[in-house]
């Protein structure tokens, strides 16, 4: 599991930064609202739900909203895991909005230095359209992401910076990293239950043709009980 992780970790120090030196074409700034609920079943089993409503085209048009909802599972101190579902609406160039289905695994791994924490996630995801009659059916989409996020707790803060890239498993032209994310932001404790953020990203595409890079404000609430 250790050489696992390390070449996890790897991979992703190895692709930020080779990837810092490609370029995008076209740009865009988004804002992505979240609001989040979490409920604890027992000592090992939490559920959550969550909304959200993402804004591209310069915060002018609403691109994608979706509700996620998930099982996690602590495994032990240092890894958990959850099955998540994603009911998505995307816009459309004729301006309507088509339905995704998601289904992915998240497996986390945790290690904690004093204030500091490391989180490394690995998730396997499929995504599939909800096609019509009308419509020719479509292959799945299959991807494997990796994200890192390092945090620091003072106070009621936590900030934070993450990185993540997108390796597609089924692409009929061939599969190599065609997005990365990065992000810096930070949580603010309310109270016990309620929780705010907000966080700066760059949402960058390579590989692909007329690659985005898009610059996303996000702003969140959880609720915990």
């Amino acid at each position: 599991m250790r050489a696992f992780i390390k070449a996890i970790f790897s991979s992703l120090c190895f692709s930020f930064f080779i990837l810092h030196f490609s370029f995008s074409q076209e740009n865009d700034a988004g804002l992505w609202l979240t609001a989040s609920v979490e409920k604890k079943l027992n000592k090992d089993f939490k559920v959550a739900l969550t909304e959200e409503f993402r804004f591209k085209e310069n915060y002018s048009q609403l691109g994608t909203y979706f509700t996620d909802v998930s099982l996690q599972y602590k495994i032990s101190k240092s890894f958990n895991a959850s099955f998540n579902y994603r009911f998505i609406k995307k816009l459309q160039p004729d301006l309507t909005y088509q339905t995704r289905n998601r289904f992915y695994l998240d497996i986390a791994y945790r290690y904690k230095a004093h204030k500091w924490n490391f989180i490394l996630r690995t998730r396997l995801q499929d995504q599939l359209k909800a096609i019509s009659i009308e419509e020719q059916y479509s292959e799945p989409e299959y991807y494997w992401r990796n994200k890192l996020s390092v945090k620091y707790s003072v106070k009621k803060f936590t900030p934070y910076i993450t990185g993540e890239i997108f390796y597609p498993l089924n692409n009929p032209k061939g599969n190599e990293i065609d997005e990365w994310r990065w992000s810096i932001g930070s949580d603010y404790d309310l109270n016990k239950k309620n929780t705010i953020g907000g966080y700066f990203l760059i949402d960058k595409e390579i590989h692909v043709n007329n690659p985005l890079t898009s610059f996303i404000i996000g702003l969140e609430y959880g609720y915990v009980f």
